[in-house]
């Protein structure tokens, strides 16, 4: 119980920073949002009103409690670009990322376990080696990158896979690899050295000393605990899977929240800036405690209050 209530005040905690964060992104950002909704011919008293019609005219702390209060209504304020309300915007976008993270999740679960069991299972093997230099290598290229490669490969050599676009599930497949493949490699090695560190335990050699076959023994014994890292890793990899979607969604031209994060940047459409990275930053919250759930339930040790 203590423990849950610990972890309820620090998201609570992370989520109150970040809406404070969002609300200064629009406040002192310069190009304020009257003059950027009212446009270049917009007169300094129409630029005035706009002001009172927005609250902009409140102290601070009376805007930072009204902003809050909108912001637990679901309202995320208006896109300054399109003049719809920013949670539109973001829920017309969300399967598309949805979609490509999930995809981009199963690219990596399917990299991961195979390669950390791989290698666990001979430690000093080819398999071993191979693993640690493919990791290396796809971790050191950036994901715009590698994502400019796998175009020019399977869009524009091969001819396999369309290069951009949403529309099917084939549009999806790489960017989800570009995405998939920096996650899996770097799950792998934090699998790899969880395996071979649980491989070393007294609960192993005691399955061995039973006659156990090695891959029972790796199966049914060493990989339920190793996992437990790994999922609490995994945790943490959801907000670099998401801030991978914005280059990722731009590369590939998907039209997901990614991609509209971009643009709103460029058009400086400051409330759909702040909407998305509060949205953004309350689904890694939730993942993160999500994952803490998960390791507790495949740990009994952690459920103790401490």
């Amino acid at each position: 119980m203590l423990s849950l209530l610990r972890n309820l005040t620090e998201v609570t905690t992370v989520l109150a920073g970040v809406v404070l964060a969002s609300f200064l992104l629009v406040y002192w950002l310069p190009g304020a949002p009257a003059e950027l909704y009212g446009g270049q011919e917009a007169s300094q008293r129409d630029i005035e009103r706009l002001r009172q019609r927005m609250g902009l005219d409140q102290p601070v702390w009376v805007q930072i409690t009204n902003y809050a209060y909108r912001l637990l209504g679901g309202d995320l304020g208006e896109s300054l670009r399109s003049g719809k309300p920013v949670s539109q915007e973001i829920a017309a976008r969300l399967p598309t990322t949805l979609r490509l993270a999930g995809l981009a999740v199963l690219v990596s679960l399917a990299i991961a376990i195979p390669a950390g069991l791989a290698s666990a299972a001979n430690p000093q093997g080819l398999a071993s080696r191979l693993v640690d230099w493919a990791s290396l290598t796809v971790l050191a290229v950036p994901v715009y990158w590698l994502g400019l490669i796998l175009i020019l490969l399977f869009a524009v050599t091969l001819r396999w896979l369309p290069p951009s676009g949403s529309e099917s599930f084939a549009h999806l497949l790489l960017p989800a690899l570009a995405l998939g493949m920096h996650t899996g490699a770097a799950s792998a090695r934090v699998l790899q050295a969880s395996l071979d560190d649980a491989m070393k335990q007294a609960y192993v050699r005691t399955a061995q000393g039973k006659g156990l076959t090695p891959s029972r023994v790796l199966w049914l014994h060493a990989l339920p605990n190793a996992l437990i890292p790994v999922v609490t890793y995994f945790g943490m990899e959801v907000g670099r899977l998401l801030g991978g979607t914005v280059l990722t969604e731009t590369v590939f031209a998907v039209n997901g929240i990614g991609r509209f994060l971009v643009t709103s940047i460029a058009f400086r459409d400051y409330p759909a800036v702040a909407g998305v990275v509060l949205f953004i930053a309350l689904a890694v919250t939730i993942t993160n405690a999500a994952a803490d759930v998960l390791c507790r339930l495949l740990d009994p040790r952690t459920r103790r209050e401490r």
